[in-house]
Parts: C-alpha cells; structure tokens; sequence
C-alpha cells in the first residue's frame, strides 16, 4: 500500500493526470434514478466535482494524500481516503457507481453488491490490445478484451464498447467501457 501511494503522490504532485470530466460520466450518470453516487478511485477529483455539481451525493475513495487534500476543497464531496485493496463497499448503498481508468478485479463482486436495484455502473479502463501493449503497461492492471462485460453479466448492459482513446501524453491507448444496470 505505501508503494502505490508513494507512486499516486508523485504523480499527482507533479501534474501527471487528467483534468477533463470523463465523457461517459457526462453522457450516463443521467440514468442514476437517484443521486447516491460512489467515485471509486477518484484521483484529483474530475469526475466527482461533475458529479456534485449535478446533484449527487458523492462518496469519492482515493489513496494518494496529494489527491485527498485536492478532493477535500471539492465542497460537498465525501472524501474517504483508504487502499481499495482493503476497503469494503456497502451493500445496497449507491444509485451510480463510477470507475473510470482503474482496475482492482477483487472489487468487481463489491460493486455489484454496492449497487441498489436499478443501480447505474460506469466503468471504462485500459484493454490490452495492440495499442496499449506498445506502452508496456503491466498487464495485471488492463483488461482483456470482453473482460468486463463477463465480469458484470449479471448486470443489464447498456452499453459496451472496445475501442482506441489517447492518453494525457497522446499516445494511443486501448480502452473498455461498460455502462450497466442492476435488475430490480
């Protein structure tokens, strides 16, 4: 744990993030019939200050302490800084659930567990795949290509797409989206 943090501190200290709210976050978090709403590995905070801005009540989980005090100035944000190795979601608790560019497979039963019936997941990381393998990414931290839609079957899919996005570098990358509906 102190590894990761160490590593999400100096990049966030030294800018290395992106400061655009996610467009999936922008065009399916209207679907959440209601406003609790779960960032899961926040970061600086983008997606979550949308979110707030927009009506939800936001819990945002983030390890990095440089990201935490960003979070904190968010008003109306719930800032909870905890290893998600570790942490253990509520069940039952949260209308939208968003993971945007993050990958801890051990959450995968969690979320669905956290989400209420009728409950919205957004969820888009990096894919292996021709464009993210030249990067040399570990491959513990992409997906595999169709690896969260069977992750999430027993969700309603709504959307899923595989497809090529660019990094804050503007390099290519691999990327998997998945927007999905809890049954009622």
């Amino acid at each position: 744990m102190e590894e990761d943090r160490k590593r999400w501190n100096k990049k966030y200290s030294e800018g290395n993030y992106l400061t655009e709210v996610n467009k999936a976050v922008v065009e399916y978090s209207k679907l959440a019939k209601g406003k609790n709403a779960l960032d899961i590995a926040a970061g600086m905070g983008r997606n979550s200050k949308y979110l707030v801005e927009h009506g939800f009540s936001v819990d945002a989980v983030e390890l990095s302490d440089v990201a935490v005090e960003n979070l904190k100035r968010i008003k109306g944000l719930n800032v909870i800084q905890a290893d998600l190795d570790n942490y253990i979601l509520e069940p039952d608790k949260y209308d939208l659930i968003i993971c945007i560019n993050y990958l801890n497979r051990q959450l995968f039963p969690l979320i669905k567990n956290a989400l209420r019936p009728a409950g919205i997941l957004i969820y888009e990381t990096l894919m292996r795949g021709e464009e993210t393998d030249k990067l040399h990414r570990n491959p513990l931290f992409l997906v595999k290509p169709g690896e969260l839609r069977e992750a999430f079957n027993t969700l309603k899919v709504l959307k899923y797409n595989e497809f090529i996005d660019y990094n804050k570098n503007n390099q290519s990358i691999n990327k998997a989206l998945l927007v999905a509906k809890k049954n009622i």
